[in-house]
């Protein structure tokens, strides 16, 4: 062939006629081929003295070697990479409109091995890891899809089954710190696992269906400096167990009360600054609700009654 260009002409499913380009490189051959979505479904035949067999007809040859596949409307490349036994084997990339969506292993024109998956508007990468059949399989990192992080940085690192994450993991805050870390099972939190904020453990239990469900843990109101909320034990997904609240300044306790049900009833005391007790009694979501005794500075029973939505409620005799 003495390394010249040499034009072919073939079918694929009898529509569409195909211009290859076929250079030899070595031992490797290089292919340009122009193709419609689908990908070559039939065997070349080589017009050529090289590729005659002894009874001088026409070999036929599977393409093998590295490729370049492109739209034929487009002519915009598709693939590029190792093909064999026509379908994509071996390591290569899948494009979408001249941006790069995958790149990884493939086996039987599928991806499996290796890879790394990309949002083709942003080019940023979204998956790297394990692949099975076309799906994340095995273990991987996947990054933020909604961008909801400035850096565009690590949501989840662990095990992949058919695409879910099943298996031991790690989900990541927008500071790069480790948020939870447990067993997942078609992409819900179901089983142990251990919750974290701003690096300080504020859950340790079992999760059903990615809901706490039975352990030990604290909840931290995100909106205000680690502010606790809630701290006690989960029991069948609802919450048996005391609040603490602390000062912000000295960090000295304000009130602890107990967690008596999910409609927000409380049970427990409240104290000033100082660690003085000054209010015994009943909550409702936070307020003084129900009965209660007010103490004043020397611990003295100033009001023993009713309380409704924070307020005492006198009687007038």
């Amino acid at each position: 062939m003495g390394g010249k260009d040499i034009n072919l002409l073939t079918k694929v499913k009898s529509r569409y006629i195909l211009n290859i380009i076929f250079s030899p490189i070595s031992q490797a051959k290089k292919l340009r081929i122009a193709i419609d979505n689908k990908y070559l479904q039939e065997r070349l035949k080589i017009d050529s003295d090289d590729y005659k067999n002894a009874s001088g007809k026409y070999k036929e040859t599977l393409l093998n070697g590295l490729v370049q596949i492109f739209k034929l409307d487009t002519k915009k490349l598709i693939y590029e990479g190792e093909y064999s036994n026509r379908k994509k084997n071996g390591k290569g990339k899948i494009y979408w409109n001249d941006r790069l969506e995958y790149e990884g292993e493939f086996v039987d024109g599928k991806k499996s091995g290796k890879g790394k998956e990309y949002d083709v508007f942003k080019h940023k990468l979204l998956y790297e890891g394990d692949f099975f059949n076309d799906k994340r399989h095995g273990k991987g990192k996947a990054y933020d899809e909604c961008y909801k992080y400035p850096w565009g940085g690590l949501i989840y690192e662990g095990e992949f089954v058919k695409g879910k994450k099943s298996g031991k993991g790690k989900e990541y805050d927008d500071k790069k710190e480790v948020l939870i870390e447990g067993q997942y099972l078609n992409d819900k939190r179901t089983g142990i696992f251990k919750e974290y904020f701003k690096g300080e453990l504020r859950f340790e239990g079992e999760y059903y269906e990615g809901i706490r469900w039975n352990g030990k843990g604290k909840e931290c109101d995100h909106t205000r400096t680690k502010e606790i909320i809630f701290e006690g034990e989960y029991i069948n997904g609802e919450k048996k167990g005391k609040v603490r609240k602390y000062s912000e300044n000295n960090k000295k306790l304000i009130y602890e009360v107990e967690y008596l049900n999910t409609d927000g009833n409380w049970k427990g005391k409240e104290y000033d600054e100082n660690g003085n007790l000054i209010y015994e009694g009943e909550y409702l979501k936070g307020d003084r609700h129900g009965k209660g005794i007010l103490y004043g500075k020397n611990g003295e029973v100033d009001f023993i009654g009713d309380f409704f939505k924070g307020k005492k409620v006198e009687v007038i005799l």
